[in-house]
């Protein structure tokens, strides 16, 4: 949040102290910038960048990895029963794709909380595994929220400040313009009924079996804390915001189709109805030189990402008028399998979203921007036949 304006007297020693004794300096705005300049550079123009997390958040992660182990080898009745799945959704409780991974996702409370830091729950991590009976799995799965929510809490901060960095760079935009559209995700919500879309989800992947196809995320950021190999990243070519490239320029000849501008509201800014379907990729065509001839584009690749990544979302992305790309990334297969901790910030569906501290202007209904971005993608996370009948019609929608 903003601070309030203060004053402080400044004395500097030397020869004029006394006359700089009497003037009042307003303390800066906002927290000061979390990440170096060279890694909101690569943020802004690759859409991923690799970041070392904050003690804490490092210490809960670990703790968290280690209780995810131990309830992943529970019985899959008793995983079931602690973290129901929604009806058509992968979006809250546990999951498991035979032959690929298994996965626990949170957006809401559902086991009671108890005292995670108390010595009976810190010793259950190693304990765990050889337990025997209802209480002990009771405990372990009230054990791996507390420790989800303590990862949550963390990591919502940790996002929060990247992006005040990320509107440093866009220009101006104020450190707590972001606050509204996160209000929603700063704790793990107690109830569905006050639940965002904002999730923490714990993976494990199936040696030689799991993965996930190219995609990029719905939200804001993403932060991901991998163990083992497998996540890897586009990493594209060009400078973004520090310079020309291909994804910095004009999305204007990509109109809404009819379906998704009905669900949006008139008075909806251009910068956002003309970022919607802009290319994934990129300007693919050839590029023309001064003296006519035309050469190919740089070749984007795919390359391992960092074991702490954080991720661009296309909310993000479109919120910038696609200044910003998206961070596109896939998940491959590894012979050992691997783990993985992701915490998506979404912006709120709640109400409208104003446009104006983002360089645009007048507002957007919160859940109908949710809808127009989330709106005939793959969901990575269901199976592969369901991922396949979801792949043929967004092609034959197209």
């Amino acid at each position: 949040m903003q601070n309030a304006k203060t004053t402080s007297r400044v004395a500097p020693r030397g020869l004029h102290s006394e006359i700089m004794d009497d003037i009042d300096i307003a303390p800066p705005v906002g927290a000061p910038p979390l990440l170096p300049d060279d890694q909101v550079r690569q943020l802004c123009d690759h859409g991923y960048v690799g970041v070392v997390l904050p003690t804490e958040l490092s210490y809960n992660a670990d703790r968290l990895f280690q209780s995810a182990a131990a309830f992943f080898d529970m019985p899959i009745e008793e995983k079931l029963r602690f973290f129901p799945p929604s009806p058509n959704s992968t979006e809250q409780g546990y999951t498991h794709l035979p032959g690929e991974k298994e996965f626990v996702t949170l957006r809401h409370r559902t086991c009671q909380p108890r005292n995670v830091g108390s010595s009976s729950e810190s010793s259950i991590s190693s304990t765990a595994p050889h337990a025997q009976g209802a209480g002990s799995s009771t405990t372990l799965a009230s054990h791996l929220e507390n420790l989800m929510s303590l990862v949550w809490t963390d990591a919502s901060r940790l996002l929060h400040r990247i992006l005040t960095d990320v509107g440093a760079r866009l220009g101006n935009v104020a450190p707590d313009a972001w606050d509204p559209l996160v209000a929603d995700a700063w704790d793990v919500p107690p109830s569905p009924l006050e639940a965002g879309p904002s999730m923490l989800r714990v993976f494990r992947y199936e040696p030689r079996g799991g993965v996930a196809d190219p995609h990029r995320d719905l939200g804001l950021l993403t932060l991901c804390i991998c163990r083992g190999y497998g996540l890897e990243v586009w990493q594209r070519p060009g400078q973004g915001l520090s310079g020309s490239t291909m994804h910095d320029r004009d999305d204007s000849s990509h109109p809404l189709n009819a379906e998704m501008e009905a669900r949006l509201p008139d008075h909806l800014h251009p910068h956002v109805k003309n970022t919607l379907q802009g290319p994934e990729e990129g300007n693919k065509t050839n590029i023309a030189s001064s003296d006519g001839t035309t050469h190919s584009p740089p070749v984007a690749t795919w390359k391992s990402a960092p074991s702490v990544t954080v991720l661009v979302g296309d909310t993000l992305s479109i919120l910038s008028g696609r200044r910003i790309p998206a961070g596109r990334h896939r998940v491959v297969s590894s012979e050992d399998g691997r783990m993985s901790i992701v915490f998506a910030l979404r912006a709120t569906t709640r109400g409208t979203i104003e446009l104006g501290p983002f360089g645009g202007s007048g507002a957007v209904d919160a859940d109908a921007l949710w809808q127009a971005i989330s709106t005939r993608r793959v969901n990575v996370n269901v199976r592969k036949e369901i991922r396949e009948k979801q792949r043929a019609l967004s092609r034959a929608n197209k």
